[in-house]
């Protein structure tokens, strides 16, 4: 049995939910944010991802509502890709759109388990998806120039595939970390993947000999650059001390410089507060 053409609203008698599709405009979205009056607070890290995915032509019907309303027309969800709509200047056409809520469903909306970008990764058939996504997002960041990692935004899911399209060494760079980490364990899978992508697009063969040695430590001897990275990141690790990654990549970089630079390096000093060195 064919169901109803999709302009055609689906409609709830008992309750008078109702069930459509849309294009949503900005005029529409901020005439709606109007009535929003009973919500959690905007996070704008997260409307400025949706805003930059609706201005990128990467948001797509899913499948779920774009937003609901209740029977006194306030927004019981979808306040975020409301604002973002604003944001961005974007219609988006034939969303589906849900009105009439009984106000009290709110209380069931968003309560199971957000699909991340590591699990659309994994859905995909990649290995190493938690250690790859994070990886690529510290990519994405890093050509933004954001050195330290700040969290002040953060990428979308399309976002990081286009990290992977531009970068596709990085898929190795994760399998890289991953290994490394389980070999040796202060080294971070995350900081180690990353800095492999770093240096292996400076200087391939001698970045896959770094992370071979900082796995294994095998025949380094005193002064080695490696030698002294592996010193430092077990001292931390036995004193307690916490190790961002942005300090643990400032300690892989300064060991990379000093390799490129043929010199010896018996100590690795670096503090928070100082800018990231730049690999050479």
């Amino acid at each position: 049995m064919r169901g109803p053409a999709p302009s055609t609203p689906i409609t709830s008698r008992e309750k008078q939910v109702k069930i459509e599709i849309q294009d949503v405009t900005p005029e529409l979205a901020a005439q709606l944010l109007k009535l929003n009056t009973r919500n959690r607070n905007l996070n704008a890290k997260t409307v400025a991802a949706y805003a930059r995915a609706m201005a990128r032509g990467d948001w797509k019907v899913n499948g779920d509502p774009f937003y609901r309303t209740d029977t006194e027309n306030r927004i019981s969800d979808g306040q975020h890709r409301l604002e973002a709509v604003v944001q961005s200047g974007v219609t988006l056409p034939g969303m589906l759109v849900v009105t009439g809520l009984d106000p009290e469903a709110q209380d069931t909306m968003d309560s199971g388990r957000k699909r991340t970008t590591a699990d659309a990764l994994s859905i995909h058939g990649m290995s190493n998806a938690n250690v790859l996504s994070a990886v690529a997002r510290r990519a994405w960041m890093w050509d933004r120039g954001n050195y330290k990692f700040t969290n002040t935004e953060s990428p979308s899911t399309a976002e990081i595939r286009e990290v992977l399209q531009t970068y596709p060494s990085i898929v190795r760079s994760a399998e890289i970390g991953a290994r490394t980490n389980s070999s040796y364990r202060p080294a971070g899978a995350t900081v180690t993947g990353f800095a492999h992508h770093l240096f292996h697009n400076i200087q391939e063969d001698l970045a896959a000999e770094f992370f071979a040695q900082l796995a294994t430590g095998a025949g380094l001897t005193e002064g080695h650059p490696v030698l002294t990275l592996r010193s430092r990141l077990v001292r931390d690790k036995v004193t307690g001390k916490v190790l961002t990654t942005p300090l643990a990549l400032a300690y892989y970089i300064r060991c990379w410089n000093a390799l490129r630079e043929d010199r010896p390096l018996t100590v690795i000093v670096h503090t928070a507060a100082e800018p990231m060195p730049m690999p050479v």
